[in-house]
């Protein structure tokens, strides 16, 4: 943990530590496995379980994106183009008899 300049306090540096081993045993064991496609290699996120990272790093924070004075101010209105063509016009292509279909 001193790689990624991590620091914790003793309780809590006793669970990462923990959870570290227990990823570093499974980066082992797959990178054993001469079946596998590819290796694995520990990085710093390597201290936290799947449903910590999944928490933290993953989906949308829509507290980060949604500032009113900010975002919602600078939109511009949505102009919808025109129609290409109207239902008092005659159609592009002639209508053709799809029954037997």
């Amino acid at each position: 943990m001193k790689l990624y300049k991590k620091t914790h306090s003793s309780q809590e540096f006793s669970t990462r530590y923990s959870i570290w081993k227990a990823n570093h045993a499974r980066v082992q064991s797959h990178n054993a496995d001469e079946t596998k496609g590819f290796k694995l290699e520990l990085n710093r996120f390597a201290d936290l379980t799947g449903v910590e990272f999944k928490k933290v790093y993953l989906g949308l924070k829509p507290e980060l994106h949604i500032n009113d004075d900010h975002v919602f101010s600078k939109l511009r209105p949505l102009h919808a183009p025109a129609p290409l063509g109207s239902r008092n016009s005659a159609p592009s292509t002639p209508l053709n008899n799809h029954e037997q279909c």
